[in-house]
């Protein structure tokens, strides 16, 4: 177990000839496998991917919830896990 910064894993991302690193807005920065399918979303690109339905059950569960319920930890990835774990159907 050991940490490491995001400057220092963006260094080793860099130096590996089997990735891409591409720069995003900001500073967020991304790592591609060349080689393989880059099969995810862009959070920075306007298209909505996901169908209307989506949207819509996703907007009934959170509106079901209580205040204490609808606390979530920050960041994209860590919230994500949180929901996936809650075992949502639409998700």
């Amino acid at each position: 177990d050991f940490d490491i910064s995001a400057k220092e894993l963006r260094s080793v991302c860099v130096s590996c000839p089997w990735l891409q690193v591409d720069d995003a807005d900001g500073s967020d920065w991304s790592v591609k496998i060349l080689g393989r399918p880059a099969n995810f979303v862009d959070v920075y690109s306007p298209e909505d991917v996901y169908p209307e339905a989506l949207w819509q059950e996703a907007a009934t569960y959170f509106a079901s919830l209580s205040d204490s319920s609808m606390v979530l930890p920050g960041g994209r990835y860590s919230c994500a896990q949180v929901l996936m774990q809650r075992g949502l159907p639409f998700l």
